[in-house]
């Protein structure tokens, strides 16, 4: 008998702790992507290298001095930037 009222103890414990601390979920949902920084720094720079990739690519194939792969790193920073943008601005709407 007296196991069975340790365990309904433990179990009321159990769910005291739980209702304890889903109050707190929140804040440390929002503290829990310590990697989200560089996400954007990620989201940045792959648009400007697939930009950079892009005008190399076209330079190489019409055989012109770096004109394409000017314009098109900076369409790539254009992008990159706009990218980061969306990811922030996405994971600041869901904490």
């Amino acid at each position: 008998m007296t196991e069975h009222t340790d365990i309904d103890n433990l179990s009321k414990q159990i769910d005291a702790f739980k209702e304890k601390n889903q109050e707190n979920a929140p804040a440390q949902e929002a503290q829990s992507n310590p990697l989200k920084g560089f996400q954007i720094c990620i989201e940045f720079l792959c648009g400007i290298f697939i930009g950079l990739a892009i005008g190399l690519f076209i330079d190489r194939l019409c055989s012109t001095t770096p004109v394409f792969f000017v314009i098109f790193t900076i369409f790539g920073a254009f992008a990159g930037v706009l990218n980061a943008y969306r990811y922030a601005t996405k994971e600041s709407k869901e904490a």
